[in-house]
């Protein structure tokens, strides 16, 4: 029973996972200080504190955590615009511990996400990387 932290992970911009392997349940966040935050998260759930209750009923009962970080972001102000991208990825909102998705009540937000999942999807499989990097510049420019 626990959170397991890693020691490679950083004191840095970024988005984070925990991941509850025994359910298959992920929970996406963001912070300026992902070892900072994932530590906050360990502290709350160990004192059965944590705001998110379905998983601190988990951790409750034995469940083991994982957390990892992501993707680093240093210099980048809008993680909340990759963490959301992320749990629309990852389904987190709907299968994991995600509440909602943060962007949901974001309609512009939520069109970039969508533009730039599907323009990662479709150039991942085997398009020019230049035109893909295009298509999201293009994509965080004007929201389209």
């Amino acid at each position: 029973m626990g959170l397991s932290i890693s020691d490679s992970i950083k004191r840095v911009p970024g988005i984070y996972a925990l991941w509850n392997e025994s359910k298959g349940k992920l929970y996406i966040g963001s912070s300026q200080n992902v070892k900072q935050r994932i530590i906050n998260h360990r502290s709350k759930l160990r004192n059965n504190s944590h705001i998110n209750s379905d998983m601190q009923v988990d951790y409750n009962d034995g469940d083991t955590f994982y957390a990892f970080c992501v993707l680093e972001l240093p210099g980048i102000e809008n993680l909340r615009f990759y963490e959301n991208y992320a749990i629309k990825k990852f389904e987190s909102d709907k299968t994991g511990y995600n509440k909602e998705n943060i962007a949901s009540s974001h309609t512009k937000e939520m069109n970039k996400i969508c533009k730039v999942a599907s323009s990662i999807d479709y150039y991942a499989n085997g398009a020019d990387p230049e035109e893909k990097q295009k298509i999201i510049e293009e994509v965080m420019e004007n929201g389209k």
